[in-house]
């Protein structure tokens, strides 16, 4: 007998819309908060959250007022996470702290 659950209809929107956030965003210079926390694997209010309390490594650029990432620092975040730590975890145990 199977014990494997069918994903419920709220878990397949979710994972549809990430997906259409890294397509948009897979060839931007600049990420919304929003982008940058899918690219990142985090939750958005998390990144908010740290971006507010001075824990995220990066500053955002701002543009009309909206905070943005160059893409080109987010990845050099995660290489730098993935080097100095020598493990794929190394970013989603960041991510999670």
């Amino acid at each position: 007998m199977n014990n494997r659950r069918e994903p419920t209809l709220a878990f397949i929107l979710e994972e549809v819309r990430q997906l259409r956030e890294e397509m948009k965003a897979r060839d931007r210079a600049l990420l919304t908060v929003r982008q940058a926390a899918v690219f990142l694997g985090m939750a958005e209010k998390s990144l908010r959250n740290r971006i507010s309390d001075g824990s995220f490594p990066l500053r955002p650029v701002r543009l009309s007022g909206r905070p943005l990432f160059k893409r080109r620092d987010l990845e050099d975040l995660v290489d730098s996470l993935c080097s100095d730590r020598q493990g794929q975890g190394a970013v989603q145990e960041w991510v999670h702290k």
